[in-house]
C-alpha cells in the first residue's frame, strides 16, 4: 500500500504479529518511505528472548468459540465490558481456523528480525509489556533514536488497557519523530 500510494515519511506502526510484518517490510523495501517505526509488544529478535509468555500453540482446535474467547480475554489485564469481550471474540472467529495457524508459522528466526531493526536509523519507538524489557533495555542501549515505553500494569492490548498513556506516549515520540 505505501509503494502503491507513493507516500513518503509514512509512519509503520506494528502491533503483536504486526510487529513481524512490519520488520519484513523493512527488510524487503528498506526505510526509503519511513519517517519513523513504532513496535507493540512483539519479540525483535534482541537478547534476552521473550520471557513470560508460554508458545502459542495450533493443535487440534478443540472449542474453537471457547478457544477465541480465553485468548480475546488475555489480551487485556483491566476488566473490559463482556459486550466488548463478545464482539472482540466475533471477529475473531471470522477468520477460518487455517488462517490464524498460517499466521504463526514464521520461516525466520531470531537475528533475522533483529538484523532489520539495526538496517534503520530512523526514529523507533518500542512500546512493551515486561515479558519484553530486557530486549527493549537492550535495544535502547544498542542503537541510538530508540525510544522504549514499558507499560507494567497492561495487557498485550495495552493500548486499550492504559489508552491514555499510550495516546499520550505516542503523540510526544511521533511530534519528535516528525519535527522539520
Amino acid at each position: 500500500m505505501i509503494e502503491h500510494l507513493q507516500q513518503r515519511r509514512v509512519v509503520l506502526v506494528g502491533w503483536s504479529l504486526g510487529v513481524l510484518e512490519t520488520l519484513l517490510y523493512l527488510n524487503k523495501h528498506g526505510d526509503e518511505r519511513l519517517a519513523a517505526l513504532v513496535l507493540v509488544d512483539n519479540s525483535i529478535g534482541e537478547m534476552p528472548p521473550q520471557s513470560g509468555d508460554e508458545e502459542i500453540r495450533y493443535d487440534v482446535v478443540r472449542d474453537r468459540k471457547r478457544d477465541m474467547a480465553q485468548y480475546v480475554g488475555a489480551l487485556f489485564r483491566k476488566p473490559q465490558p463482556p459486550e466488548y469481550l463478545d464482539w472482540l471474540t466475533g471477529e475473531t472467529l471470522r477468520a477460518p481456523p487455517e488462517v490464524g495457524v498460517s499466521l504463526l508459522v514464521i520461516p525466520y528466526g531470531r537475528s533475522f528480525w533483529r538484523s532489520a531493526v539495526y538496517q534503520t536509523r530512523k526514529p523507533l519507538l518500542y512500546v512493551v509489556t515486561p515479558s519484553l524489557n530486557g530486549q527493549a533495555r537492550t535495544l535502547q542501549k544498542r542503537r541510538s533514536g530508540t525510544s522504549i515505553e514499558v507499560f507494567a500494569d497492561a495487557g498485550h492490548a495495552l493500548f486499550v488497557d492504559d489508552y491514555e498513556r499510550f495516546n499520550a506516549v505516542l503523540e510526544d515520540f511521533l511530534q519528535k519523530a516528525l519535527a522539520p
